[in-house]
């Protein structure tokens, strides 16, 4: 951002034609040759052309601008903010003048003396001029402040309260710039996930929603789908999940097959508590990308609300096989010790079961042994008895 913002401020010195003053063009043959250099990208040349215009007019504004564009696009800074500092101490009050005098300041870092350069031009531009160019004065004074703000976290060690002011004061200006929007969407949503502190993460949050809002509302249609998911990304992380479903569904519609708007709609749904929602929506973040521990995580925590501990132990142990260092979720534990004790439960009852089962085969046995006892005939030695008995007595007979 920082090159192509800078690059494209010392371009802008096309436009510088449009405030030259007749006479200057009069009497300023080497100047004229200069412009049309600098257009035909001979800059060298077109320098040359500058410095000669200059010993006629030493001091005109206009002409030491062009030296400085000149020098821009020679990547000589330096050089060229000694020209257009001189060019606005002689006068110059075009927003263009210190416009490319802020540009070769940033490109030498000096964040503190671009800064100052912007705040020159609020004092003393034309009114008219400086409500014409609002926007793009907002626009590089918040470019100004974030790469300060950068400068300052680059420091050994890095200076966080230097950064947070930058930050705070670019933020304070209200930007209007797509791109802007997308820097702060990231910029708050990244200290919100730092904070420990749960009312300043819900203020970042809050911050990196209003930015979201910003950013959906003027990307371009390509980068909308970006935009949309970062917004609902914000809401989820804000607990809005009834907010953030409708912008990730609208999402979804443009790119179907996004596992980012995947992720994010199942942990909305695992907040609203549709565990059949959240259960399908990581199930689709695991066929897109098979590899995506977050997946898995998210998917078994849908099975633990739907009771199905075997999925949830299936999935978490796929989880920490794709999560190097990561402990077992305490909820698969959990599942772990609830299918142990299914299963030391069911041992129980089938040794119960095996038990009766066996008492009764037991009892059976011991009834058959009964009833076969009773039905056995026994067995005599010697005559039949009821012969014995059948014959009458001779000796009574006779009697």
């Amino acid at each position: 951002m920082k090159l192509r913002f800078w690059h494209a401020a010392a371009i802008s010195c096309f436009c510088l034609a449009g405030i030259l003053r007749a006479e200057t063009i009069a009497v300023s043959d080497p100047f004229a040759d200069g412009r049309r250099l600098f257009e035909e990208k001979k800059y060298e040349e077109a320098l040359t052309k500058f410095q000669k215009a200059l010993e006629y007019l030493p001091h005109d504004p206009t002409i030491l601008s062009w030296v400085g564009a000149a020098d821009m696009q020679l990547s000589r800074y330096s050089e060229a903010e000694q020209a257009l500092k001189e060019a606005v101490e002689r006068g110059g009050t075009s927003y263009k003048f210190f416009e490319l005098l802020a540009a070769s300041q940033a490109h030498q870092s000096k964040w503190d003396a671009a800064l100052a350069t912007v705040r020159k031009y609020r004092e003393v531009g034309p009114d008219d001029e400086k409500k014409e160019n609002e926007e793009k004065l907002r626009t590089l004074e918040i470019a100004l402040h974030l790469e300060k703000r950068l400068e300052c976290l680059r420091r050994e060690p890095p200076d966080r309260a230097c950064a947070d002011t930058e930050l705070d004061a670019a933020w304070q200006l209200k930007p209007t710039d797509p791109a802007q929007h997308v820097s702060f969407t990231q910029i708050w949503m990244s200290k919100g996930l730092a904070e420990k502190d749960p009312a300043r993460k819900a203020e970042f949050y809050a911050k990196a929603e209003t930015a979201a809002r910003s950013w959906v509302a003027s990307a371009a249609e390509a980068d909308r789908v970006r935009a949309r998911i970062a917004l609902g990304t914000v809401l989820v992380r804000q607990k809005k999940f009834d907010d953030a479903i409708p912008v990730l569904a609208e999402a979804s519609k443009v790119d179907p097959s996004n596992c980012a708007i995947r992720l994010e709609l199942a942990r909305a749904h695992l907040g609203k508590e549709d565990f059949e929602q959240a259960k399908a929506a990581a199930s689709g973040v695991i066929d897109c990308h098979a590899d995506e521990s977050q997946g898995y995580l998210l998917r078994a925590t849908a099975e633990y609300g739907l009771e199905d501990c075997r999925s949830v132990i299936k999935d978490g142990a796929e989880y920490v096989k794709r999560s190097p260092g990561k402990e077992e979720p305490k909820f698969v534990v959990y599942c772990r010790s609830v299918i142990d004790s299914q299963r030391a439960e069911a041992d129980r009852q089938k040794q119960a079961e095996d038990y009766k089962k066996w008492v009764r085969q037991q009892l059976e046995e011991g009834d058959k042994a009964v009833e076969e006892s009773i039905n056995k005939k026994p067995k005599h030695n010697g005559k039949k008895q009821d012969d014995k008995d059948s014959k009458p007595d001779e000796k009574d007979h006779r009697q």
